[in-house]
């Protein structure tokens, strides 16, 4: 076994380290896959695993079968790689999967969801129940390392279509296009009402769907609530959604 890296300024180091950046990731077409779980996720997916980093007594690369492709590294190499304060060996680079293209069965679309935490959470939700996801511009990279992590590596098992103009792309699938709105839209029943393929729009965290695009939509659905709450987390409002609209499926 060759000796580790020490040097944050290797060229292999820094090369990771650039994939930390949005930009970066488009251009190389890879992103940084970190921590066991992660790595083993995306490996068991199917996923291009380029390179992995890892500490010297990391059972894990070999454990994967990703002994010939891992590099062993100090503590202080792999924190300057992580995306996180405390990470866990190994980090690998990942190549990304090729945007698949929009088809005619049910959808989540992500539209202006800008929290990874909660995009990621929603992929993994909407993967659970057989669903592509689509984003919208401004939407959160689905490709960041913090997505990544709340994804739990359906990023290789999903669909993920990136759309420029939405509500024209969605009608010209023939889906159903239901926008997610806290107060004034129909139940579930009425809402997944027909059995034409559904597209689900969920907004932002601030201010949810803007009123041009639910008007754009062809219904309204809002998720009844006993409590004195006025909105969920669209991670878990839009999960809600998803759970209903697989039960009617």
């Amino acid at each position: 076994m060759s000796d580790p890296i020490t040097s944050q300024r290797n060229p292999r180091i820094m090369y990771a380290r650039g994939l930390a950046r949005a930009s970066v990731r488009r251009a190389e077409g890879r992103t940084l896959v970190e921590g066991p779980h992660a790595l083993e996720a995306a490996s068991g997916a199917g996923a291009e695993i380029v390179e992995v980093f890892a500490l010297e007594d990391d059972p894990i690369p070999e454990a994967l079968g990703l002994g010939d492709v891992t590099v062993r590294v100090n503590r202080h190499v792999l924190e300057a790689v992580a995306t996180t304060g405390t990470p866990r060996s190994p980090i690998a680079i990942v190549t990304m999967q090729a945007p698949s293209s929009l088809e005619g069965r049910d959808t989540l679309v992500l539209y202006e969801v800008g929290d990874p935490g909660n995009a990621g959470t929603l992929l993994r939700t909407a993967s659970a129940f057989g669903m592509q996801v689509a984003t919208t511009p401004n939407t959160v990279d689905m490709w960041s390392p913090k997505v990544l992590r709340s994804a739990a590596g359906t990023h290789w098992t999903t669909a993920i279509v990136p759309l420029r103009e939405p509500i024209e792309e969605l009608r010209a699938a023939g889906l159903l296009l239901v926008a997610s709105v806290v107060a004034g839209g129909l139940g579930p029943d009425e809402a997944f009402d027909g059995g034409r393929p559904v597209a689900l729009l969920v907004g932002s965290e601030p201010h949810g769907l803007s009123a041009s695009v639910a008007e754009a939509c062809d219904r309204a659905l809002t998720l009844g609530m006993s409590g004195d709450v006025e909105s969920l987390n669209v991670a878990i409002a839009g999960s809600i959604a998803i759970y209903e609209l697989g039960q009617r499926r």
